[in-house]
């Protein structure tokens, strides 16, 4: 009897754990969805015209609030993983991504102080996610459509983001269109790009995501190889960024690959979970990145930085002048830069560090 009575007391007591934590958590949600809502309120609906018997429906955000405003402001596409896309609304719910919306990430964007957010859905009802190549033309055309409704979209800035099998949407995306896209953003792809794939997106910037621990993006299968085809084809090794953990435990089923939540917070996000994260340039080089995700997808394309970004087989600055002026003028450049990129470093073609 004391046996059944003391296993009817642990029974009780595990009860009480189960039920005071699913109320956290329920707390928790709650209070972090209230915040999101009004986030998400700030969406619109649309829907790109019909390409190959597709038409692509998606929520997205405009940052242009006075009807007199010139500013061009960039454009981010985001393409979820699976089961985001079940039903129309569903690709903005599933998700935090309407965080990038509020004022303070919008300030984040480089020189224009916003950005368009447009989050595309893929039609799941007819059995298709972004991993298929069906999907490729109706996206663009979309995308197309969207530009052309929209002129304050800075057509040098489109930027692609996508996580799990919305990954192998970006690939597809830059791949059959290269030149189109300014950067993007590849979050635990369940797939190894190909050598020919990422021939094809050398030029363009590319920052990799993913765990060690993925349970379904697996390390040594996909995000390994991934990044190592990246940086072989690479134009400028500059152009590429791997931020790799060592364990991502918030995930609703496979185990280690919300990678994604990371990515929504602007990589700050400070919830537990987040274990050994690093990150390297092509080079091997631990890159800052304390000013996020959004600084840097903004960063591409913009002209006052091409003549550093740019390639050369001489180099460009004036560190090695024999002119003092240009020398000082140079020094007093580069301490620009140095606080504007809060000292993440940048090497011209001569090897030397110089910001």
């Amino acid at each position: 009897m004391g046996g059944e009575r003391m296993k009817k007391w642990i029974a009780f007591i595990l009860s009480l754990v189960l039920i005071f934590s699913s109320c956290v958590e329920v707390c928790a949600f709650v209070s972090a969805d209230s915040g999101l809502k009004a986030l998400r309120a700030q969406f619109s609906r649309g829907k790109g015209p019909s390409k190959n018997g597709y038409a692509i429906d998606y929520s997205f955000f405009s940052p242009v609030t006075d009807e007199n405003d010139e500013t061009k402001y960039p454009l981010v596409i985001i393409m979820a993983g699976a089961r985001e896309g079940e039903y129309e609304g569903k690709e903005l719910l599933a998700n935090e991504y309407a965080m990038w919306s509020s004022d303070e990430y919008q300030k984040r964007f480089l020189a224009s102080g916003g950005g368009f957010i447009l989050i595309a859905r893929a039609p799941e009802e007819k059995y298709l996610c972004w991993d298929s190549q069906t999907l490729t033309a109706p996206l663009k055309a979309a995308v197309d459509d969207f530009t052309q409704r929209h002129p304050n979209v800075d057509t040098n800035r489109i930027v692609l983001v996508g996580w799990c099998l919305g990954a192998k949407g970006v690939v597809n995306q830059a791949c059959a269109y290269p030149g189109y896209y300014s950067a993007a953003v590849m979050m635990v792809p369940s797939f190894a790009i190909s050598l020919a794939q990422a021939e094809q997106m050398k030029d363009l910037p590319v920052w990799l995501h993913g765990c060690k621990k993925d349970s379904f993006a697996n390390y040594e299968m996909y995000i390994g190889p991934t990044w190592e085809r990246l940086v072989s084809t690479a134009a400028d090794k500059r152009m590429r960024l791997f931020t790799c953990y060592d364990e991502a435990v918030n995930t609703t089923f496979f185990l280690n690959h919300n990678v994604w939540l990371q990515g929504s917070y602007d990589m700050q996000y400070t919830g537990k979970g987040y274990k050994g994260m690093t990150t390297v340039d092509g080079d091997g080089n631990t890159v800052n990145i304390d000013r996020g995700m959004i600084f840097w997808l903004s960063f591409w394309n913009m002209p006052f930085l091409q003549p550093i970004l740019t390639p050369s087989d001489s180099c460009p600055c004036a560190c090695h002048s024999e002119n003092l002026l240009k020398r000082f003028m140079w020094k007093v450049y580069i301490g620009v830069c140095q606080i504007l990129f809060l000292g993440s470093k940048r090497s011209c073609s001569c090897g030397q560090t110089h910001w």
